[in-house]
């Protein structure tokens, strides 16, 4: 599992980014950035330059890194690990920052709500969700 993370290095601090995250904000991995603080939040940028192989990369494109991980099987991972039931829009929200799942679509809630609907319907007993309020699911337990 990736997550986001500050960590102390000898130099300062390392901080790590999901691959997403790299590229809503527009940031080339293969270049060096540099972090700053106004005093209230981290400003990280980086030269325009092309990189060595004279590559240049968009800012913001409208494919971003997939994962491997349906929206489903993030669901699931997602919702175990949460323990108590969540609505359809914080769990898509979360598993997109986690960035375990991918989407082109507008209403990325309505995926997660008509997939474990389905797979609810389809697998009754053996599906790994269950609806516990409306609108609101959990992991199977």
């Amino acid at each position: 599992m990736h997550q986001e993370h500050l960590a102390p290095v000898p130099q300062g601090y390392a901080l790590t980014l999901h691959p997403a995250v790299l590229a809503l904000i527009g940031i080339d991995p293969l270049r060096p950035v540099t972090v700053t603080t106004d005093g209230r939040r981290l400003i990280i940028s980086q030269d325009q330059a092309s990189t060595v192989a004279d590559k240049q990369m968009p800012i913001l494109t409208d494919t971003l890194p997939t994962s491997d991980m349906s929206c489903l099987d993030a669901t699931y991972k997602y919702l175990q690990e949460c323990g108590t039931g969540k609505r359809p829009e914080d769990i898509a929200q979360e598993i997109i920052r986690r960035g375990w799942w991918t989407t082109k679509g507008k209403t990325p809630d309505n995926t997660v709500s008509a997939q474990i609907t389905t797979e609810i319907k389809r697998e009754g007993d053996k599906a790994r969700f269950v609806r516990v309020a409306k609108n609101t699911f959990a992991a199977r337990q």
